[in-house]
């Protein structure tokens, strides 16, 4: 799906003229457990546009703020040719792709791999080790077995503990730009973390195409920046993972936020929810929390760590988080709201009420 719209046209600029009398009129766009307040400006000048394509499995709309349509288009253009040529890199849907190829090679002899595949190696392995390997991107046997969008049945026991025993990420070896797979049956996958690689590299794109102020929406993965170069910080909200509305609303110039939720892609059995966040260490959907948020500078970061953390869930997530200075909220299974030191003091955040049913 294609869709480019300027926001300032005929309906937006009376929008815009509501919002400068203190009406707050938003253009909204909603990404997985994230909304976003796209303000509308007050006064003649630069227009922002958006555009929402489909690809890696996901609607992804990128969103500027130009005042040259055909600049702007460019830009949007250029950033989604980034994100489809790391898609054809790091889909492990695709035989042909280098992940791919990587899968069913580097299991007999180091490979040398492009500098994303380096990147997303060696930033995986760290966030693995920051987590406790609550993410780890040797995921692919349980996410292959379990399908989550096609089975309407859980795998049996046998089948989980056969695809856990292949996953560890301490069978990898990364060696300047190869890579070595010290275990048979062990895949990369990384899903937990391309999409917030895919944002951050989109931005980069938009930069050096002379954009100013932008959104990048990857699934649970935004973006932005130049909000202090718009005159207006960005607005983002928290979504409620068991219903409608927000539970947090936060204002941001520029960095990042990305949300791993239970409650996008899952099926459910004999009463109970199986979701797609896979607990590498027991081999089934991860238990004890709703949803988490990380907030950041780079979103490859923070979309690894918000999986990892979900993970671990709501007491070990939260203690791991301050430890080690970062921004997240985690939303527990008892629909209780747990905010990191580093959230409540270093960044501009509102909950709308209270803890979510």
């Amino acid at each position: 799906m294609n869709r480019i719209t300027a926001v300032r046209e005929r309906g937006a600029a009376r929008a815009a003229k509501s919002a400068c009398a203190g009406t707050g009129h938003f253009a909204r766009l909603v990404a997985a457990g994230i909304m976003l307040g796209v303000l509308v400006g007050c006064s003649a000048g630069p227009a922002t546009f958006e555009e929402t394509r489909s690809l890696m499995g996901t609607y992804i709309s990128i969103t500027v703020v130009e005042t040259e349509r055909n600049r702007a288009e460019q830009a949007i253009d250029k950033a989604f040719s980034e994100i489809r040529r790391l898609e054809h890199i790091l889909s492990i849907w695709q035989e042909d792709t280098e992940i791919s190829l990587l899968n069913r090679t580097a299991q007999r002899v180091p490979v040398q791999v492009s500098e994303e595949i380096r990147r997303l190696t060696e930033t995986s392995l760290e966030v693995a080790a920051r987590t406790d390997g609550a993410f780890d991107p040797t995921i692919g046997p349980l996410v292959a077995l379990w399908k989550i969008t096609k089975r309407k049945v859980p795998p049996s026991d046998e089948e989980v503990l056969q695809a856990r025993r292949q996953v560890d990420y301490r069978k990898v070896d990364l060696e300047g730009d190869r890579v070595k797979i010290n275990g048979e049956g062990t895949t990369f996958d990384f899903g937990g973390i391309a999409k917030g690689y895919a944002a951050d590299r989109a931005v980069a794109v938009l930069k050096q195409e002379g954009i100013r102020a932008g959104i990048v929406s990857v699934a649970g993965d935004i973006r932005v920046f130049g909000g202090a170069d718009r005159g207006t910080p960005w607005k983002l909200g928290i979504q409620n993972p068991r219903g409608p509305g927000l539970i947090a609303r936060l204002l941001m110039d520029d960095g990042c936020i990305s949300t791993s939720g239970d409650y996008e892609r899952y099926f459910e059995y004999e009463g109970r929810r199986y979701h797609h966040i896979i607990d590498p260490r027991t081999g089934y959907p991860a238990a004890g929390a709703r949803s988490v948020s990380v907030l950041g500078t780079e979103s490859v970061y923070c979309d690894g760590l918000a999986t990892g953390f979900f993970v671990l869930g709501p007491d070990a997530g939260l203690a791991r988080m301050n430890e080690q200075g970062i921004a997240g909220l985690i939303v527990g299974s008892d629909g209780k709201l747990r905010m990191s030191r580093a959230l409540e003091t270093g960044y501009r955040i509102e909950l709308t009420g209270s803890d979510p049913p």
